[in-house]
């Protein structure tokens, strides 16, 4: 038995090593047409779609009083179901290409200094004085139970549209996988998985019947998934796939 819980402890041990080596990001090639019809080889980025929010948790340190302020801590945390898994495939060295929507407000400018100092690309990001960046604030009480939450994230459905969406086609083309955040509006989801064939949607409540429509009227296959951050490195999902 001694042999046997040393040799998986190596094991271990070697699996840690490996995952804390640094290595280079990955890069697939893809073949696609360009726009003059000709075959091209380009670098295959996954493409990511949807929402870009800035998550607000006040947590008071004392039971709180109604109508009356209480002392606790603030914290601001960069998420939105989009964002969230663009970020955990670029600490798994990929490089993700958001295709996302964000004002010219304190948590715009939050939310792309991030992402600025990531190294990744701004191109697909929208930005606009009309846009109210995606912002969700939750109060917790003392035991760190959500006690009331206030959530403005309009924005994403009304500024990722499918007219933005498709300007990027060429990178939805040639992307090996299309991620898209499942609280899009219809057409924009749509509009995400018509020019790929396989489409991941993320979320935790939406239906099997919607990966179904999209698969049938689009002729790609289109993968529902209910996905669970649970560290900082990794995404962990269980997928429907329609075929």
């Amino acid at each position: 038995m001694e042999g046997s819980s040393g040799r998986k402890q190596m094991e271990m041990d070697s699996l840690h090593h490996r995952r804390l080596l640094p290595h280079e990001p990955f890069l697939a090639l893809q073949s696609v047409l360009d726009k003059d019809g000709q075959v091209k080889d380009v670098e295959a980025e996954p493409v990511i779609i949807g929402g870009m929010v800035l998550d607000i948790h006040a947590t008071p340190s004392i039971p709180a009083n109604p109508r009356t302020t209480t002392p606790g801590k603030v914290q601001y945390i960069l998420g939105g179901v989009a964002r969230n898994i663009a970020e955990c495939m670029s600490k798994l060295e990929t490089v993700p290409y958001m295709i996302s929507a964000v004002g010219l407000d304190m948590a715009g400018n939050l939310l792309l200094e991030h992402w600025k100092s990531a190294g990744l690309s701004l191109e697909g990001i929208r930005r606009h004085q009309d846009i109210e960046t995606a912002v969700v604030l939750n109060i917790f009480d003392v035991k760190g139970e959500v006690a009331a939450g206030v959530a403005r994230v309009e924005a994403i459905e009304k500024f990722v549209t499918p007219d933005w969406i498709q300007q990027f086609n060429w990178n939805i083309r040639s992307a090996p996988v299309v991620v898209v955040d499942a609280n899009l509006s219809p057409p924009a989801l749509e509009a995400s998985c018509r020019s790929t064939l396989f489409c991941i949607c993320i979320s935790l409540s939406l239906s099997l019947s919607l990966s179904f429509s999209l698969s049938l009227s689009l002729g790609v296959n289109v993968c529902v998934s209910s996905c669970i951050l649970f560290s900082e490195f990794r995404v962990q999902c269980l997928y429907f796939q329609a075929m």
